[in-house]
């Protein structure tokens, strides 16, 4: 699957998801786009196990694990979008492996710096 193929019409954004970004287009536009694309790497060659095209269960499965994450991030640990969506991938890949993961406990975070 080419990134950006992703198989978007399946997909509906559920209303629980639209309070999560409170309404703002902007914002919703920044994270289903975030969620696209880390979705869309999740399934680049040698990422993950997956045999022949995705299915669209799988790629629904995957955004919910997404807005899981995103859930935990935003309303227990306060995290900004940018923070959210960059670690996205990390902590996608731990759960679609069965891993454990553990947000990054720091106050200040600085996009810029890898971590």
């Amino acid at each position: 699957m080419q990134p950006g193929r992703l198989i978007a019409p399946a997909v509906r954004t559920p209303k629980p998801f639209l309070d999560l970004v409170q309404g703002d287009t902007k914002v919703l536009n920044q994270v289903v786009n975030g969620f696209r694309k880390t979705i869309a790497r999740s399934f680049a060659p040698g990422a993950f196990p997956v045999r022949g095209q995705p299915s669209v269960a799988e790629v629904k499965r995957r955004f919910e694990i997404c807005e899981k994450i995103t859930r935990t991030l935003r309303n227990d640990h306060q995290w900004g979008w940018s923070r959210i969506l960059g670690r996205l991938q990390e902590y996608l890949g731990c759960e679609i492996s069965g891993k454990s993961w553990e947000p990054d406990r720091r106050s200040v975070w600085i996009p810029e710096d890898g971590q």
